[in-house]
């Protein structure tokens, strides 16, 4: 079987798309558009089923006006869809997805990019389950009030708080996914050891190719694998290759140059990334380059994994 009747056969799945960023600006996804590497009919061409629209929100900010971002970024999310029913339709089950697809329809899930929009409080938990959110990234580029991130150097609970325990449990009892990409080691294993049901990691890297704390441990891989958990190991080559001073912006996560990002991504993007550089493929980074495909990230062009025009895979 060849690529194209293997990628055609399976069920696609985007695991965290950062594109509602873009949505929150007014962009138009029911056209192919020059920024990014995502609209719908992009989704359409490069075979995607289904994405995970990350509703990401920024540590730096206060919990009322993360939740209230968060509350703008779903709705604009929704709105979208809406506009655009006959490309996609919001997907909250398994059940769901495949329907839209037997219709030949795309499948918009929600993912919540950071735990700070529920404010230490499981009534809000609850009730983004209800608008739609079928998994929690727990926290970001900061520590919060439900774990610590891998990216601060001083930690707060040296894994889970005892609130992040309750979320935990709660999100066990919804049927919500926990989401271990960005937490600190020990919150990881503390999610592993206190979750009765398995987690995943939606976008996150090797440690054993780039030594940052965002990347996983072939032992941390392992252990999410003996617990029934996926990684979706991304493709960004920053996650991959920040030791060897490489940051390429042009697939910086969602799809979008610096400039184009607010500054807070960009500034938590850096605070794990912190040996990297900005640059472009096939203008600064010259020579071979390492690409994982994976079901992670703001990734699909429609045009074979084409990046930047610098190079693809699968040709």
């Amino acid at each position: 079987m060849n690529y194209k009747k293997l990628h055609e056969s399976a069920f696609v799945l985007d695991s965290h798309c950062d594109s509602p960023l873009k949505l929150y600006d007014g962009i138009d996804m029911s056209k192919k558009n020059e920024q990014g590497h995502f609209d719908f009919i992009r989704m359409k061409e490069g075979g995607v089923d289904a994405s995970f629209f990350a509703i990401y929100t920024s540590n730096k900010i206060e919990p009322d006006a993360a939740t209230r971002k968060a509350l703008q970024l779903i709705a604009r999310t929704y709105d979208a869809v809406e506009q655009n029913e006959d490309k996609v339709g919001v997907a909250l089950s398994v059940e769901d997805a495949l329907e839209l697809k037997e219709k030949g329809l795309g499948a918009i899930f929600l993912g919540m990019e950071n735990g700070l929009p529920i404010q230490k409080d499981l009534s809000l938990l609850r009730l983004f389950y209800d608008m739609g959110i079928r998994y929690m990234t727990l926290t970001h580029a900061g520590n919060n009030e439900i774990c610590d991130s891998c990216a601060t150097k001083e930690k707060k609970w040296n894994g889970l708080s005892p609130f992040g325990k309750k979320v935990v449990k709660e999100m066990n009892r919804l049927g919500m996914i926990i989401d271990v990409s960005h937490i600190s080691d020990d919150s990881f294993y503390d999610v592993l050891k206190y979750s009765k049901k398995p987690v995943v990691a939606t976008h996150s890297c090797c440690r054993a190719i780039a030594d940052l704390p965002r990347n996983m441990t072939d032992q941390m891989i392992k252990d999410l694998a003996a617990k029934g958990g996926v990684i979706s190991v991304t493709r960004d080559l920053a996650g991959l290759m920040s030791p060897y001073g490489i940051c390429v912006n042009s697939i910086s996560p969602g799809g979008f140059d610096k400039g184009e990002l607010p500054q807070s991504f960009v500034e938590d993007y850096a605070a794990e990334t912190p040996l990297g550089r900005m640059g472009r493929i096939g203008e600064d980074i010259k020579g071979p380059a390492l690409l994982l495909a994976s079901s992670a990230g703001d990734y699909i062009t429609g045009h074979n994994l084409v990046v930047d025009g610098g190079f693809s895979i699968w040709k």
